[in-house]
């Protein structure tokens, strides 16, 4: 059997080498990233590795970018991605919604076709902007795929005709590529007023640029909590964000990138007047 080990970090290797060496008869893959001595602790305890992406730094949202990014590059990376997840009985689920929102660069490659053993879904709210039809999908082996529809059956009798109508029309081919464009488009408008309003605090507030998509996470300085400074945006100035400390974050905000600039500019002026009181 073929198992795939992937040391991210230093107390990985004191971990899984003991577990490495009570399975002789199975082949190992093994990978790591340049972080460090990491690479060196593995080859010293007697593995042999191949270094894979490196250390995204410190910021929280670098490192969930950094995460999303060396995982295409591990998939892309192994000779044969399903021997090493098949071993072990293993599936990889990849939500491939903002597949198509990229800002620059090429289009993400999609996991499905990676292995016999993904399972990839997606949806219209996204990369395609039709959010309204609520229409998404799932792709898996037909058996799978079997499966949760008959549990999908007990969360919905059905989507709507229209809604229905919508989806198939959007995911053809030369419709879904229109749809991509858009987007695109709308985030290389917005992109360069949304750096520009950061830039205006004067380092009170940093981000990292989003490589894809139109979600903006924002870190400030000072210790208001961030649920505190989202209800007063929304009391005071009838705009909704997304405190930090919802999605694990204390000290950041989220925000949306997306619509006209017209809307955009004033959705940031009704935030930023608030922020710059703190």
């Amino acid at each position: 059997m073929r198992l795939w080990f992937d040391l991210d970090n230093f107390p990985d290797v004191n971990v899984f080498v003991p577990i490495m060496r009570r399975l002789p008869d199975h082949e190992h893959i093994v990978t790591t990233r340049k972080f460090a001595s990491l690479e060196q602790l593995a080859r010293d305890r007697g593995l042999d590795v191949r270094s894979v992406g490196s250390h995204s730094g410190s910021s929280m949202l670098a490192k969930g970018l950094g995460t999303a990014a060396r995982t295409v590059a591990l998939l892309r990376t192994l000779p044969r991605f399903d021997a090493a997840v098949g071993g072990v009985g293993a599936w990889i689920l990849a939500d491939e919604v903002y597949l198509g929102a990229e800002v620059s660069g090429e289009r993400t490659q999609s996991f499905w076709g990676m292995s016999d053993r993904v399972i990839v879904t997606s949806g219209l709210s996204k990369a395609y902007g039709i959010p309204g039809v609520r229409i998404g999908w799932i792709v898996a082996p037909k058996g799978l795929t079997e499966a949760c529809w008959t549990q999908h059956d007990y969360l919905t009798i059905g989507p709507n005709k229209m809604s229905d109508r919508i989806a198939r029309v959007a995911v053809m081919k030369k419709n879904r590529e229109k749809c991509y464009a858009r987007t695109r488009k709308i985030l290389k408008q917005n992109l360069p007023i949304a750096r520009e309003w950061v830039e205006s605090f004067g380092g009170r507030l940093t981000w990292r640029e989003p490589e894809a998509g139109a979600i903006g996470l924002l870190k400030y300085s000072g210790g208001t909590p961030s649920v505190e400074i989202a209800e007063r945006i929304r009391a005071k100035q009838s705009t909704l964000i997304v405190p930090g400390s919802h999605v694990g974050l204390e000290g950041h905000l989220r925000i949306w990138l997306g619509g006209t600039e017209e809307f955009l500019r004033e959705g940031l002026r009704r935030i930023g007047k608030e922020l710059k009181q703190l």
